[in-house]
Order: structure tokens, then sequence, then C-alpha cells
């Protein structure tokens, strides 16, 4: 494999100001005119968080963070972040490495399990751009998924263990693992389900519940639940819903809950409003305790397994 000479980051994107806001979600609806009550409907929920997305400035963040963590082991490379939906876009983001000298790039999707909407779509997208710009773009070499690698799984359970040091110690506390809701053919045909499956379980062992002998450290009580299922949504899709997942853990007596997005890497809508707004309105209306771990973002473990993801491999 080419050593590569630049890296392109793939997120999803999210309006930046309020004035993207409209255009973005219909766009992501496919513009059709009578989804124009579900753009009212999400604009609402836009409008609790702040009116716009903290996505882009976040990915920013972490793409100035990989180049940073690059240059510190010797790999000055440009860092270009491209977004499927709104600017920069994937296009921007491949003239922008071409104009700093990039000839092969490290793709990295920042979607932590595989679907055909998580991964697929990212790829495709990418190669329609690269055609767009012709002989100047950048090839692109792809990193291989990452939702279960190590230095990921123990960013996130950092995270919870944070949460968790925050307050004071109640009673027993049950996490709830959450990644996006897909429609079930999609998961049916992907390892999505069974890769988050796989990194909550990881992570789980390694957030020992409170006040129990270290000798005798179990694992923290955890289930899984998709949320952010799109309103109206036809079809069936993964579950169980969040929503739902919620009200049946309060009617199985637990108490105190800890929502961790193990799905997103850095906070947008779909954390800061399904999760901090709807789901703990739910959950405390239930009598339920409700805290949320911080997603990733700029942990110095899943910074620096970006960074790993972008080197090329050791000689044997």
């Amino acid at each position: 494999m080419t050593a590569p000479d630049g890296v392109l980051l793939l997120a999803y994107g999210g309006p930046s100001v309020p004035e993207e806001v409209r255009p973005f979600l219909r766009e992501i609806l496919g513009g059709r005119t009578s989804a124009e009550g579900l753009v009212e409907a999400v604009e609402r929920q836009y409008d609790c968080i702040g009116g716009v997305s903290p996505l882009r400035k976040k990915t920013e963040a972490q793409a100035a963070a990989l180049a940073d963590a690059l240059a510190a082991s010797g790999m000055r490379l440009p860092v270009a972040v491209g977004m499927r939906h709104g600017p920069p876009s994937i296009g921007d983001a491949l003239d922008d490495l071409a104009r700093r000298g990039c000839r092969h790039a490290r793709g990295i999707i920042l979607s932590p399990f595989r679907s055909p909407a998580s991964w697929d779509a990212y790829r495709q997208q990418t190669e329609v751009a690269r055609a767009a710009l012709g002989a100047r773009s950048p090839q692109v070499s792809y990193a291989g998924p990452w939702g279960e690698a190590p230095a990921y799984v123990e960013a996130v359970a950092g995270r919870i263990r944070e949460e968790l040091a925050r307050s004071e110690p109640g009673g027993p506390v049950h996490i709830v693992f959450t990644a996006h809701a897909i429609p079930y053919e999609m998961a049916h045909v992907s390892p999505y389900s069974r890769e988050f499956s796989a990194a909550s379980g990881a992570v789980a062992v390694r957030v020992p519940a409170a006040r129990v002998p270290a000798a005798r450290v179990p694992a923290m009580a955890y289930s899984m639940a998709y949320q952010s299922r799109p309103l109206r949504a036809a079809g069936a899709w993964t579950g169980p819903d969040l929503r739902a997942h919620l009200a049946a853990l309060a009617l199985d007596g637990v108490r105190d809950v800890v929502v961790c997005p193990i799905g997103f890497v850095c906070d947008h809508k779909e954390v800061l409003y399904d999760l901090d707004v709807e789901a703990r309105t739910l959950a405390e209306s239930a009598g339920m305790r409700y805290r949320r771990a911080s997603t990733v973002e700029d942990h110095p473990g899943f910074i620096g397994m970006l960074a790993d993801l972008v080197r090329p491999p050791s000689p044997c």
C-alpha cells in the first residue's frame, strides 16, 4: 500500500449556522415536497439545541488533533474534512488536499460500525467527487473498520468512567449503549449490529461496578438500544428503540442509567436533542436518574487510534 501524503476525514455533516438548517434537512430528505412537515418538525428540534449542529466544528477539531499527533511521530500531513451533507463537501476536501500537493490520501470514515448507509455511501460519494475533480484528485485508500479497536473501546470506557466520577454514587448503575437505528434489511446484510454488540460488550467489561472489592469486580450491567429513527420512517428498523427501552427499564426497577452513544464520535443533533432532551425527559419522568457519557471527540486514545490508521504498517 502506498504511504499516504494526506488524510481525508469523512463525516455526515450538519448545519453550522441557522441559515443552513432548512437546506440541510431538505437535502437529506431528498427534496420531497411531501417532507416539508418533517423539515419543520426537525427544525424545532434544532431550535432546542441552539439552532445549529456543532458537528463541523468538532470534526475540524478532531482533524487538527490528528494532524498534531501525526506530526509528533514525524508525519507532517494535511488533514481535510469532507462532509456528505453540507460544507465542506467531500469534493471541497479533495480539492484542498490536491492544492496542498496530496496524491495518495488515507480516507477514514468517522462511523464506528459498518452498514451501506454508514460506510458504503461515503465511499461512493468520494468516488463521484474524485471523478468530478479529474486528474488532479488524490487517490484514496480507505482505513479498515475500527469500531472494535482496543483504543476506541478504551476511549469510550474512559468517557463512561468520567461521567460516573462527576456525581455521587447512588444505587446500581445500568449502562445503555446506543447507535443510530437503520432499516432492518440494511442491518441484515451488513456487520453493523454485530459490531455494535461486540464493541458494547468490550466497553462494559472495562467499566467495573462501583463499591465492589477489586478482587471481585464484575462488569457493569448494560444493554443496547437504537436511537434516532427518522420521523415517519417506513418499514422495520433495528430495535429496541431507545425510548421504549428506557420505559421498559424503568418498569423493571432500574433507577440509575448512563446512556453511552458509542455509535457516534462527536456531538450533533442526534446526541444533543435525541439523548440530552428527548431521552432525558422520558427517563426522568419515569423516575430514573439519567446521565449521558460524552462522545469520544478529541480523547487522546481516539486521536491516537486515528493516527495509527494513517501510518503505514511496519514491515515484518
